[in-house]
């Protein structure tokens, strides 16, 4: 079963991907990027409007499976979707 949150979480990268997220006060090392993906934001938009997203499903070393989603246009990150 999946939920879906949608809450503003921290997260470290290395670069371009991430490596690690704080939800709930607790520390999640990611150990495997499941999948990886990009959707795009509507195409009737702005251009300044615009606000493509990487979505990657992870895996941490906690063995959750997480979605995070992070806005490429504001560089905010949120916890998307948790498998329980």
């Amino acid at each position: 079963m999946t939920r879906i949150l949608q809450q503003k979480i921290d997260v470290e990268t290395d670069g371009k991907r991430p490596r690690a997220f704080l939800f709930r006060d607790q520390q999640y090392f990611i150990v495997e990027i499941l999948d990886f993906w990009i959707e795009a934001d509507a195409w009737w938009k702005s251009f300044e409007d615009h606000g493509d997203r990487e979505m990657f499903r992870v895996l941490t070393d906690q063995e959750g499976i997480f979605e995070l989603e992070h806005d490429l246009g504001d560089d905010v990150w949120q916890l998307y979707k948790v498998w329980d």
